[in-house]
């Protein structure tokens, strides 16, 4: 189906100190808003502007969706939500948003047809990895 190409690195475990050798992508490319939109003329029989147009009202709408707190479902690609991380509070009178609130983020879940596409994707190893000299104690 697909290849990821992908490097081993080492990291430090900030918890024990100790390196391990970890698998990472090489993102080697962006695929930006007007590569997709050629992409979907090409395949469609849909003018480029009405694409366009359309692309701009979906973004509009589910910014605006996501902004509002609602969780996204995009058909069978999967589900956009938001996360808060925030500091525990003895009460729930105590709770101050501004003071105890660390983050909002958003985060995506691949629905079901993803994620057996991604079990079929090859890794493919591309860059040499080099054993690190460990640090003089």
């Amino acid at each position: 189906m697909g290849q990821i190409n992908v490097k081993v690195v080492s990291r430090k475990n900030p918890q024990t100190g100790e390196f391990g050798w970890f698998l990472q992508p090489i993102l080697y490319s962006l695929i930006d808003r007007e590569a997709i939109l050629d992409a979907a003329t090409r395949n469609s029989q849909i003018p480029r502007s009405y694409l366009q147009q359309t692309l701009d009202a979906l973004e509009v709408e589910l910014r605006n969706f996501v902004m509002n707190g609602h969780s996204l479902s995009l058909s069978h690609f999967g589900t956009i939500f938001s996360t808060i991380r925030s500091a525990g509070s003895p009460a729930a009178e105590t709770f101050q948003a501004d003071r105890d609130i660390r983050s909002v983020k958003f985060g995506f879940r691949p629905a079901p047809r993803i994620k057996k596409l991604a079990q079929r994707v090859s890794l493919v190893i591309t860059e040499p990895y080099v054993v690190p000299t460990p640090p003089k104690p």
